[in-house]
């Protein structure tokens, strides 16, 4: 835990808010019965637009798997508004995504944070990015998220908008599974079925819905 500071907000840490705690521990509950016990490595957490909570439920969600012994990664792959680092602080000057995919190929630079909590690994984005959706295209993108899925039990990934950014598409679609986070008052049930029919016609499975309250 040193240089690492946790927010009041990673609610499965902490015994002040139990039903939220509760409800991540249900979500846990489900992936691993349903997801991970099939096999499955990877999961994208998205929500067709911002104020739905995505980053608190992919954070709280990485933090519940790997308090159940589960070798996890969590992955801030949301390169326009990054929020991993306001729930788990990093050291300063730490590198992500953003300077993996600038660099186009091996970086000596160490970029994943291991054993930030017991049995949790993030790997932050590195700050925001104005032509996010071309490092995300690229190949080395695909690369990083490939050794992802391979070294960890599972990998937690999450995204920017897909109403405000195609961002999240390529995540999915490399994953292969997601989850759509919406916010009761906030998220219109038209942006949930668009985004689910066009992970249908991508090819990517749709694991569930998480519903936040307002």
């Amino acid at each position: 835990m040193d240089g690492y500071m946790v927010s009041s907000d990673v609610v499965v840490l902490s015994e002040s808010r139990p039903l939220e705690a509760e409800a991540i521990r249900t979500i846990r509950t489900h992936v691993t019965a349903r997801h991970i016990k099939g096999g499955r490595r990877g999961l994208a957490l998205c929500a067709p637009t911002t104020g739905a909570g995505c980053t608190f439920v992919a954070v709280n969600l990485a933090v519940a798997l790997a308090q159940v012994g589960l070798s996890t990664l969590l992955v801030d792959a949301n390169l326009r508004a990054p929020g991993v680092q306001d729930y788990i602080r990093p050291p300063p000057n730490t590198i992500g995504v953003k300077q993996i995919l600038q660099a186009d190929g091996p970086t000596s630079q160490n970029f994943v944070h291991n054993d930030v909590l017991p049995g949790l690994s993030i790997i932050y984005a590195g700050g925001a990015e104005e032509h996010a959706q071309e490092l995300l295209g690229a190949g080395v993108f695909k690369g990083l998220v490939d050794d992802c899925l391979r070294d960890y039990d599972i990998t937690i990934f999450d995204t920017a908008p897909s109403n405000d950014y195609a961002d999240a598409r390529r995540v999915n679609t490399l994953v292969g599974y997601a989850m759509i986070v919406v916010r009761s008052d906030v998220t219109l049930t038209s942006d949930v079925k668009a985004l689910a029919a066009q992970m249908w016609e991508d090819g990517v499975e749709l694991v569930g819905t998480v519903l936040n309250e307002a």
